[in-house]
């Protein structure tokens, strides 16, 4: 399984291939992203056991969200910047991939938020049920600081539409994160979950920090007003 992931991984991230393909190859992501949902519906064992991996494929998957800001000096050497960071089949005239496959992405964060993996009662049963929100709770930030970093970086960006879509998969990790009443993330409080992953390490800097105060207030509004 561990192979599985670092090979979706390397097809996510950027080749140093000159050669762009002329438009994004949207099947791509979709089948890869496919292959990790098929994985967590039918062992979820395996996934819990490669995590690390997984949560790499998922930190790759979030920047291609990105597209590029409108900032001062030639448009065409901001768009270069910005598709060097990019696998080749995402085209030049593409930046990036858009709501669908935020979409996608959200989702395969809430299956793997609520995931359960069975567990052997005996030689001949395997019907208790324990869910993977443990193991996954410590790797959860990563993925967090995946998605602000890719929010505030000064030369791409993600569209407000593109965050909405998200913030289903992003508040599920929230969750998970908080459950038993390990952590209060709430608020400024939060900042020291994602310092360990590199928060504020980016070149957004502070923006990082305030970006992620404010995820972690938008997830304690909607969680205790009942919007979530």
């Amino acid at each position: 399984m561990s192979c599985i992931f670092e090979s979706i991984s390397r097809i996510l991230l950027p080749s140093g291939n000159k050669v762009r393909s002329p438009t994004t190859k949207l099947d791509i992501i979709r089948k890869a992203l496919n292959v990790v949902n098929i994985a967590l519906q039918r062992r979820a064992d395996l996934v819990v056991a490669n995590l690390p991996a997984l949560v790499g494929v998922m930190t790759a998957a979030i920047p291609l969200l990105q597209r590029s800001r409108a900032i001062d000096g030639p448009k065409k050497a901001s768009t270069a910047r910005v598709l060097d960071r990019f696998p080749p089949w995402i085209g030049e005239a593409e930046e990036g991939l858009g709501e669908e496959e935020a979409r996608l992405i959200a989702r395969l964060l809430i299956s793997l938020s609520n995931a359960r993996i069975s567990t052997v009662v005996n030689a001949d049963t395997y019907d208790k049920q324990q869910k993977m929100s443990r193991p996954l709770a410590k790797h959860a930030p990563a993925i967090l600081v995946s998605y602000v970093r890719a929010a505030c970086d000064p030369f791409a960006g993600l569209s407000s539409e593109v965050r909405r879509q998200l913030e289903p998969g992003l508040f599920a990790l929230c969750d998970v994160m908080t459950s038993g009443g390990r952590i209060d993330g709430r608020g400024r409080e939060g900042e020291g979950i994602g310092l360990p992953f590199g928060l504020g390490e980016g070149p957004g800097g502070e923006a990082e920090k305030e970006m992620w105060a404010i995820m972690w207030r938008n997830w304690g509004r909607k969680r205790y007003t009942g919007q979530g």
